[in-house]
């Protein structure tokens, strides 16, 4: 175990920090959120997430989308209730003026699952999720 600070004062740190597993912290401060995910192609009913169904109720996504037409951004809310899960796009913005995926929910045993099918070709999404537990 690795401990900076002290209960009372700050840590600083410049350039890159990099952390594999959980961090845990009462507060966080950041100017931006950036999503090191890689892009996922979509075809057909593609998960582009999944969660354990204990560990998260709930989850709000930010997807850019990209095809061979161009672009769209939209925000998802996404809700179980351990046998079944809904979802709702809430903002949506499409270069094309269309949609360039549908997106789609279930449950797999104990795992919720986000789905997205290409509208075109050469689909491919790259999202940030931000899950609450209950």
């Amino acid at each position: 175990n690795l401990v900076l600070g002290s209960t009372s004062g700050n840590t600083t740190t410049r350039g890159n920090l990099t952390t594999t597993g959980n961090t845990t912290t009462n507060n966080l401060t950041a100017t931006n959120f950036i999503s090191k995910r890689p892009s996922i192609s979509v075809t057909t009913n593609t998960v582009i997430d999944s969660f354990n169904i204990s560990t998260y109720r709930s989850a709000k996504y930010t997807i850019k989308v990209s095809d061979n037409t161009g672009y769209q951004a939209m925000e998802v809310l996404l809700i179980h209730d351990s046998i079944n899960s809904l979802i709702t796009v809430y903002g949506s913005l499409s270069m094309t003026g269309l949609d360039l995926v549908t997106l789609s929910t279930s449950i797999s045993g104990t795992t919720v699952q986000l789905f997205a099918t290409a509208i075109n070709s050469g689909t491919s999404v790259n999202l940030m999720g931000t899950y609450v537990p209950d």
